[in-house]
């Protein structure tokens, strides 16, 4: 499944990012695409996406400024291949790329 994230923690800070994930159990391993190379194991409950308080050095690719994707919880706010069209990031652009 294809994911996208953005966390805004004031100006100029902030971390972005999107790739694909794949469901175990409880929890998602989150691909991140890029050059990041980062790659996390978060917890999900069907209805958010918690971060772990610590993430993989080269997850610090996303994030500018002081931001940190260090156990940040995302709520889920889309379902289906449609719904993340209509999901857009704080620059009016789509949070989730294309297939």
């Amino acid at each position: 499944m294809i994911f996208g994230m953005e966390a805004i923690f004031g100006a100029e800070q902030y971390c972005r990012g999107d790739g694909t994930a794949r469901r175990v159990g409880d929890k998602l391993i989150l691909h991140f695409s890029g050059r990041s190379q980062c790659i996390v194991v978060a917890q999900y409950d069907g209805d958010r996406v918690a971060l772990p308080g610590v993430v993989d050095v080269k997850c610090a690719d996303l994030c500018r400024g002081r931001g940190s994707l260090e156990g940040v919880t995302f709520p889920r706010l889309a379902f289906g291949a449609e719904a993340r069209k209509q999901v857009i990031d704080h620059d009016g652009g789509p949070i989730c790329p294309d297939q």
